[in-house]
């Protein structure tokens, strides 16, 4: 977990022989940090690796907000992106010389093999707009998904993806009803309702976290028959 204020941007490279976008990404970056500076923004911080364990070892301690990756001749890397996805679910993924657009796996940007500063400049300025997207914030529950950090008048709890999910879509859909059967197909992705038991574990662990009183909750009530709210004034 990072404990200062800047962003992260991790550049996943194929290997050390990419002089030509390393000098670019190089340039943008400088250029970036000056920009930051001088309107008073978090300072940019950037990482380049070469393989997918460093770049998740990396990016456990220094959440990034974009990840660039090298996809050409890598098809195990669309599983990395996934992981990447899963994990840190603010974080916008640009996808490098890719010989075709992934069906399964979501990109927010692409780039050519070794497209000019001004293009990577633009690509990342244009998802660097929000630099606070990662803070959810409803009365007094503070939910960070680069961290799957929520802190709470309790104290403060790291979350596995799936808890960070379920507390994410609850909040963003505050005051609403979320039914049961809406959360397993967007958090697990089943419409199996038979068993639900690991829904309600996931309940149970959140209100022990968010509530004063997780036997009488305020916050994450239960709504009879019908499912969840997450209950904010």
């Amino acid at each position: 977990m990072t404990d200062d204020n800047s962003i992260h941007v991790l550049y996943v490279a194929r290997g050390r022989q990419r002089a030509e976008i390393l000098s670019s990404l190089q340039k943008v970056m400088a250029e970036l940090a000056l920009i930051a500076s001088r309107a008073g923004l978090p300072t940019i911080e950037w990482n380049l690796v070469t393989n997918q364990k460093a770049a998740l070892r990396l990016a456990r301690s220094k959440p990034p907000r974009v990840v660039l990756v090298e996809l050409k001749a890598q098809g195990d890397r669309l599983e990395f992106c996934n992981v990447v996805h899963q994990r840190w679910p603010t974080a916008k993924l640009v996808a490098i010389d890719a010989e075709d657009s992934p069906a399964n796996v979501r990109f927010d940007a692409t780039l050519p093999a070794n497209p000019d500063p001004g293009r990577i400049q633009r690509v990342i300025m244009d998802l660097l707009r929000n630099v606070n997207g990662h803070l959810l914030t409803l009365g007094p529950i503070r939910l960070d998904l680069d961290t799957r950090t929520v802190i709470t008048p309790k104290g403060q709890y790291h979350m596995t993806p799936k808890q960070c999910a379920l507390l994410r879509m609850l909040m963003e859909r505050r005051n609403e009803v979320v039914s049961r059967s809406d959360i397993m197909q967007c958090i697990w992705e089943t419409n199996f309702m038979e068993d639900t038991r690991t829904l309600d574990v996931h309940i149970r662990w959140l209100r022990e976290r968010i509530e004063l009183d997780p036997s009488s909750p305020t916050y994450l009530v239960t709504v009879r028959g019908r499912g969840y709210r997450f209950s904010v004034e």
